[in-house]
């Protein structure tokens, strides 16, 4: 049975390949051009969709974390997250988790300088928040996740860390820049990204983009 997930990564990556010896080799190396890709086993898709949700390298203190332990919040979006993804569906939640996941992915492998890093973990903060709506968490789930997520994505930075503003409730122009569409009430309705700040002077140096 093809797996939607695996399949569908690997039906991209050839259909978006406009080189044609490298379509070539992707086509030989996946047995694209001998047998479909619904021959890929389950035990490899559960081996992608583990490194997509980034079991390979999150702490142990996150992967085993109990209900009890401080870091449950973040195992719980991970979670989600994987489930999201097994699915595939509905089509609107399989593609924020996807894009949530893919984004995750690139901050958490590749090589990026600060500013760079800073930037996609800021469009991660944006995805995630896009995320926990479609999976509908409740507000005190996403007031304990957050900050465990910005401080996860704040390890990977040296001289800037992201914070969230899930707990504050009124707009600070110091602080927060309104989400297109909002209204010019005083009170946060929602936060839509996390705020950076240099670590050594505490200086903001981009704001949280609210909703009121």
């Amino acid at each position: 049975m093809k797996d939607g997930l695996l399949g569908g990564i690997l039906d991209a990556l050839v259909a978006n390949t406009d080189h044609e010896e490298l379509r070539a080799e992707i086509d030989r190396r996946l047995g694209a051009s001998k047998a479909p890709v619904h021959t890929v086993t389950s035990h490899t898709s559960d081996q992608v969709l583990h490194r997509i949700v980034l079991s390979d390298i999150l702490d142990e203190g996150i992967l085993g974390a109990r209900p009890q332990d401080k870091a449950f919040p973040l195992r719980m979006l991970f979670a989600d997250l994987g489930d999201a993804l097994a699915k595939a569906e509905p089509p609107a939640l399989a593609d924020a988790s996807f894009a949530l996941a893919s984004a995750l992915n690139f901050y958490f492998r590749s090589t990026l300088d600060e500013e760079a890093r800073v930037s996609v973990g800021i469009a991660i903060s944006k995805l995630y928040y896009a995320f926990v709506s479609m999976v509908a968490k409740e507000t005190r789930e996403v007031q304990a996740t957050s900050p465990l997520l910005a401080a996860l994505l704040s390890g990977e930075l040296e001289r800037s860390k992201l914070e969230s503003v899930d707990h504050q409730r009124s707009f600070d122009g110091t602080l927060h820049d309104r989400e297109t569409g909002s209204g010019a009430s005083p009170t946060i309705v929602a936060p839509k990204s996390f705020l950076c700040r240099v670590t050594a002077s505490g200086v903001v140096r981009s704001r949280a983009l609210v909703r009121t």
